[in-house]
């Protein structure tokens, strides 16, 4: 008896965790503009590297690749665009 309760409740959990998965929904985001007009005024102390357009075209799939190529910041990729962690 007590098996068979086992295994209804594993059913049932089985069969329940679907109705609470994600939504087939598409939650579009607004697009975002990174600007720099008040960048030299507070960055005293600090070393300011511009990219230029030119290097963004060669490397225009990854952020990580993009900076990793252009500054002095080592990136640890963990597989190719997943997560990664920084070094100075």
């Amino acid at each position: 008896m007590k098996n068979v309760y086992y295994f209804f409740t594993l059913t049932a959990l089985v069969f329940a965790f679907p109705a609470i998965a994600q939504p087939d929904s598409i939650t579009v985001l607004e697009e975002v503009f990174l600007v720099d007009t008040r960048l030299k005024d507070f960055s005293t102390g600090q070393t300011v590297i511009k990219i230029s357009d030119s290097a963004t075209k060669h490397t225009r799939p990854l952020l990580t690749s993009l900076l990793n190529f252009n500054t002095p910041i080592f990136f640890k990729e963990n597989g190719n665009g997943m997560v990664s962690s920084l070094s100075f």
